[in-house]
């Protein structure tokens, strides 16, 4: 995340900017969302709101140290998930990423990509599509980074990081 993209988040100014940029530089990388409230000026509902527009990637993820402890106290050793039978109906739990089992996610350059070419190389619904292209004609025809994506009605930050690593800016 850029100095320009954080001061394009309403609610953040100039200082806010530079004093998560620092943290992330001191830290290495920011672990969980939790850690800006280190960050002078950032409370609760500045961190709830500042949630809507940055998340912490699942690979670079890892809980606060006081949730861990949590889940090591809370949760009994003996628990194992509960026993399933073959015939029984499985739920579908798929996201809004659209697969077939002979389709696969493509490299796109969403810069440059017209509403067919999203859906088929992104594996997305027509509304996702025009979304994508909407978005980009509101910041000027051009993405900057793949994070921007959020900002598109119905992608999620997990949809978003499923389809992350085919998504090209060109």
């Amino acid at each position: 995340m850029t100095f320009d993209e954080l001061m394009a988040i309403n609610g953040i100014g100039e200082s806010t900017a530079y004093a998560i940029l620092d943290l992330r530089d001191r830290l290495g990388l920011i672990t969980y969302m939790e850690q800006l409230l280190e960050i002078s000026g950032i409370g609760g509902n500045k961190l709830s709101m500042l949630s809507e527009y940055l998340y912490v990637d699942d690979a670079d993820n890892s809980p606060p140290p006081e949730t861990v402890t949590e889940v090591h106290t809370t949760v009994p050793p003996e628990t194992h998930p509960p026993e399933t039978n073959d015939s029984e109906s499985t739920v579908d739990t798929t996201s809004s990423v659209e697969s077939a089992p002979d389709d696969e996610l493509k490299p796109v350059n969403i810069n440059e990509a017209d509403k067919e070419e999203l859906m088929e190389c992104l594996l997305i619904n027509e509304d996702l599509a025009d979304g994508i292209i909407e978005i980009r004609q509101q910041l000027g025809g051009k993405y900057e980074n793949a994070l921007q994506l959020l900002y598109v009605n119905g992608i999620s930050k997990d949809m978003l990081s499923e389809i992350k690593e085919f998504i090209l800016l060109e």
